[in-house]
């Protein structure tokens, strides 16, 4: 079930689970459709709301690029097809009731024509969907101002109209606590003053009723020159008189004795938590919310326990075993609790259940762990005898009762890495944090100096509610930045809870005191091991990692699942069969381990048992299985890098660990991961160079897997002087340890070399050999690889005609499809759909590189995706779509982005620089191509640092700079070689026209000419443009027979000299 949420931040929910969608933009737009659900609404209506006076160059086009968008977004979040197209507009296809701010609206208007009991619960549910400030992040936009105000509206008659049946109902306590701080909000709004009143008479406050209406009295006359109305009249009327209408309803239900306390601070972030508990509540008799310590269960227990009060006339009793140390008093606790006369001498078990026995109540039993057992018991033995009492209990365990509903409290979401500001300011987590600071510091501001340590503070204390309200205290008198810092002795500085808290929620560091003493010896060692991990683990690594004196390895799973139970340790992905600590628990647990002095032995074997699941999944790698091998990867980053940082610690007493490790790791971090690979690939070779040991099997891989990433781009087949010496170490150390398989890899990415048309004789040879290997072997991949290196040297070089080459991409694609290997599957069809594009065939490429896209979506391989969606903008900008090609260029930077850096963004600069200069922008075509030459130079990006090279040249020399533009199309040529030849002669030939030397100019269109037709490149619609221009320009010089002689003589000879002064 799709539900779209408007009455706090803007977010869908999809089977129950809330999900982010788009950017603030985007989630406009949702709102908007939203708030009219099932009714189309025109474009220009949603044009008008979305930009006002501040329109687009293209209002319709901005709107449906916004929508595509908004679906991209939905589908992604598992909402697909909720927005449909309909004349002459949108519209959101879902029912009212699917959208919160219409169903609210809904079940207030039902209550006006319910029965009171009725009435009630309506209003309940209907203020239960509030989950904060409803559009928030579009305050101050001319659309979003009348829907607040009606909504804060529908909220306010709604708790009005609850409060007036609860007074009828004699609930009097309730209604105060509800509507006092609603009238220092509201101070003019005379019903909730009326409630006000009634309450504080009854309650015995009459003078307090009195002043309440004097208040009102002198602000409606102050601020609107206005008298009371005539109904606060009556009410004021009747207090003065003690009117006997005023008076509680003669046989009033008695209260618990111990109610559930008043709301002292606001509840954030708990929404759908809280209607699924009040749910439950309502559904079944024993629910139990269990987590860590500090998630917040009592106050989601006390907060779902207070909407549900309604449905137990017998009331909601409240008991608190935080301070019950002997078990054997837990009954007792809960008599105290209910003000329970009686006999002392009786069981109070029994006195429970006979004075309860016919009662509709509901029983909050809060903090049992420590009595868990006691716990259980008792609650049996009520729900036994007592058919219409129902239990929610929070506890760091279940209670293991027969019926129990256990329903675990995680930590409050956190906002990702690179979430965009807006995004940062509605997450849960940021706004509790910024409550609570508020209250430490009036001034605190969450602005975008305060953003990012307080999202980095809400990561690294993983959302857990307490932690974030003992940081946030400290707000008081270290800036949230120096908070952040301090994190990495989190347990001394988050000491600063209230006076009045348990005295195990007062410091970080007693919380977890608590829930370790709970534990057996047998608990507590496997707890302190398995801070070794970081991020999550299997039951197998715990095994390989944590087993040792005194805890055998055929106890862990045991073990395990004890520590699962008491909330230490939790389910990482949702039944997958992973496990993690919350970083606060692990860190506590590390203090632990590092006290009992194990961390040397215990590091080692986590790190041996990272290599091991490194080792089994890099042939997995290449196939079928690549899909789980790269998800079981990604899972254990975490420890991955734990495992890395160990072995380079290391090197000199374990070489093969980090050296296995690395090479292990190769491809997994050329599937995405280029930068990281690097880094960690050299900083290995680097330490492990003069050590003694290490073994040649471990050098081979590990060389190898520095051929692998440092390749430019985002293909194994792009060449570089680099990978080339790695491959070649790695060989030689292959051939020394007599690895067969190593050997054979190494000579194919020497043999990537070809690409260049450099010693094309040694490039066959070694794939020659490679491929006897490989078939030997049975290795279907490999075969797969080497044609697919050969279809590359092919497109490349011109080495085989262009159809042999295009038979062999489809050849390498069909072996790598057949295998199931997706990237290999998207890697060649994306070479093969740019080659089909340089032969001028831009409608044809679109196919295979869109093919490709989709590939590199499935598998997440971001590096692949932001080249393939440069391309087809590329693509686009040939076919004349600008529009499509600056929406793919979009998509690459952003993906480029998700990534942290990329070509993509620089292919899409291309695009845009190219798009810039034809709109005679010559300044911004400028701006954006020259830093994204700069970076692909750098990188050793060439062909694509070439390509954007010619296109600087070509502005350059259009904004008359012409010897900053010949130097630059002589950079192209240094960049790109063969490759970049024809274009940047081309450019070179509209420089030397400028400079009025058609002679030249016509030799130099003469040489690119002859240049194309050896490779079978024709010039693209872009690059043809500025050979245009340098034909028009020299013809016109010198007569058509004069540049076609010149022409013909430079295609025989070639241009001569490549530079002139000025």
């Amino acid at each position: 079930m799709i539900e779209v949420r408007l009455l706090g931040p803007v977010s869908v929910v999809v089977d129950g689970n809330g999900r982010d969608v788009g950017r603030s933009s985007e989630r406009a737009l949702l709102a908007l459709l939203a708030l009219r659900t099932g009714t189309v609404v025109s474009s220009a209506r949603l044009i008008d709301d979305l930009w006002g006076e501040q329109l687009p160059d293209d209002p319709a086009n901005a709107l449906q690029t916004r929508v595509s968008k908004l679906r991209r977004a939905l589908a992604a979040a598992g909402a697909a097809g909720v927005v449909a197209t309909r004349s002459p507009g949108y519209v959101l296809d879902l029912g009212s009731a699917r959208v919160d701010a219409l169903r609210a609206a809904e079940l207030v208007e039902l209550a006006r024509r319910a029965d009171p009991d009725r009435a009630e619960a309506l209003h309940t549910e209907a203020l239960g969907l509030w989950r904060g400030e409803p559009l928030a992040e579009f305050t101050g936009e001319g659309w979003a101002g009348p829907e607040q105000a009606r909504l804060a509206e529908l909220r306010l008659t709604a708790v009005e109209e609850r409060a007036r049946l609860r007074l009828a109902a004699g609930r009097d306590a309730e209604v105060l606590a509800e509507v006092e701080p609603l009238v220092a909000a509201h101070p003019l709004r005379e019903r909730l003053r009326a409630h006000q009143m009634t309450a504080l008479y009854r309650a015995g406050r009459q003078a307090e009723a009195l002043e309440a209406y004097a208040d009102l009295r002198r602000a409606l006359a102050d601020e609107l020159g206005l008298d009371p109305s005539p109904e606060l009249e009556a009410v004021h009327e009747a207090v003065l008189r003690r009117h006997p209408d005023l008076d509680p309803p003669a046989v009033a239900r008695p209260r618990p004795h111990a109610p559930l306390p008043a709301r002292l601070t606001a509840v954030l972030g708990r929404g759908e938590e809280l209607e699924r508990v009040a749910q439950l509540c309502r559904d079944r008799r024993l629910v139990t919310l269990t987590g860590p310590g500090g998630a917040g269960k009592t106050t989601l227990a006390t907060e779902a326990a207070r909407t549900v009060t309604h449905r137990f006339p017998d009331g909601v009793v409240l008991v608190e075993l935080a301070g019950v140390e002997d078990p054997a008093r837990v009954p007792a606790a809960v008599v105290d609790a209910l003000g329970l006369a009686g006999d002392a001498a009786v069981d109070p078990a029994e006195r429970l259940v006979g004075a309860l026995r016919g009662s509709r109540l509901l029983l909050v039993v809060d903090n049992c762990e420590h009595v868990v057992d006691a716990c259980a018991v008792l609650v049996e033995r009520l729900l036994a005898g007592c058919p219409s009492v129902h239990v929610l209990a929070s506890s760091r365990e279940a209670l293991a009762v027969p019926g129990e509903v256990q329903l675990p409290v995680r930590p409050l979401p956190v906002p990702p890495a690179g979430a965009a500001p807006d995004e940062l300011a509605a997450n849960d987590a940021v706004r509790l944090f910024a409550e609570r600071a508020w209250a430490a510091r009036p001034d605190f501001v969450l602005d975008d100096s305060t953003l990012g340590p307080v999202a980095e503070i809400c990561r690294r204390l993983d959302g857990l509610p307490l932690a974030l309200e003992l940081a946030a205290a400290r707000v008081a008198v270290l800036p949230v930045d120096r908070i952040a810092q301090r994190l990495s002795d989190r347990f001394a500085l988050l000491t600063a809870g209230p006076r009045t808290a348990a005295a195990r929620h007062r410091t970080l560091q007693a919380t977890l005191d608590w829930s370790h003493t709970l534990l057996d010896d047998e608990e507590r060692v496997l707890f302190r091991r398995l801070a070794v991990f970081r991020g999550s683990w299997t039951l197998e690594e715990a095994e390989a990692a944590c087993a040792g004196d005194p805890l055998p390895a055929g106890a862990v799973l045991d073990v395990l699942d004890r520590l699962v139970a008491r909330s230490l340790v939790v389910d990482a992905h949702g039944g997958d069969g992973r496990f993690r600590m919350l970083e606060t628990v692990r860190a506590y647990a590390g203090r632990r381990l590092d006290e009992a002095g194990e961390r040397p032995v215990f590091a080692r074997r986590h790190a041996e048992a990272v290599l091991a699941v490194a080792e089994a999944a890099a042939p997995l790698l290449r196939g079928r299985d690549q899909h789980t091998a790269l998800a079981r990867l990604r899972a254990e980053r975490d420890n991955v890098d734990a495992a890395l940082t160990w072995a380079l610690d290391h090197v000199a007493d374990a070489p093969d660990v980090a050296l296995r490790l690395v090479g292990a790791l190769g491809w997994w971090w050329y599937f995405g991961r280029h930068d990281e690979g690097r880094r960690v690939v050299d900083a290995v070779l680097g330490a492990a160079e003069g050590v003694v040991g290490g073994s040649p099997a471990a050098r081979a891989v590990a060389h190898q897997a520095a051929s692998l990433v440092w390749r430019p781009g985002a293909c194994v087949v792009h060449p570089s002087a680099r990978c080339a010496q790695e491959a070649a170490v790695s060989l030689a150390a292959a051939e020394e340890a007599g690895a067969v398989g190593p050997a054979t890899y190494a000579r194919i990415l020497l043999a990537v070399e070809g690409v260049t048309g450099a010693d094309p004789a040694g490039a066959e040879e070694l794939l020659t050999a490679a491929e006897q290997a490989l078939h030997r072997a049975g290795d279907e991949w490999g075969l797969a690889l080497t044609t697919f290196v050969r279809a590359e040297i092919g497109f490349r070089t011109g080495s085989v005609p262009l159809a042999e080459a295009e038979r062999l991409a489809v050849r390498a694609a069909d072996g790598f499809a057949g295998l199931g290997d997706r990237w290999g599957h998207s890697a060649v069809l994306g070479h093969h759909g740019t080659a089909v594009r340089l032969s001028g065939r831009p409608a044809e490429a679109v196919p295979l590189i869109e093919r490709s896209a989709r590939l590199a979506t499935e598998l997440g391989l971001l590096l692949t995706l932001q080249w393939m969606q440069a391309e087809l903008a590329y693509c686009a900008l040939l076919l004349g779509d600008r529009d499509r090609a600056l929406e793919r260029c979009a998509e690459a930077e952003d993906t480029a982005r998700r990534l942290g850096a990329g070509p993509g963004a620089e292919f899409a600069a291309l695009v845009r620089g190219i798009d810039a200069r034809r709109r005679g922008d010559l300044a911004g075509a400028r701006s954006v191509l020259t830093a994204a030459v700069d970076h692909l130079a750098a990188a050793g990006i060439g062909g694509l640092a070439a390509a954007l090279a010619v296109q600087l040249g070509h502005v350059l020399e259009l904004s008359g700079e012409l010897a900053a533009a010949e130097r630059t199309h002589h950079r192209a040529l240094e960049l790109g070689g063969a490759a970049a030849r024809p274009a940047a002669l081309e450019g070179l030939a509209c420089v030397a026209v400028a400079r009025g030397d058609a002679a030249r100019a016509a030799r130099l269109l003469g040489a690119a000419a002859a240049d194309r037709d050896r490779t079978g490149h024709p010039a693209d619609a872009v690059e043809q443009e500025a050979a245009d221009r340098a034909r028009s320009g020299a013809r016109t010089a010198l007569g058509e027979q004069a540049f076609a002689e010149a022409l013909a003589d430079a295609r025989r000879t070639g241009p001569g000299p490549l530079t002139c002064g000025d």
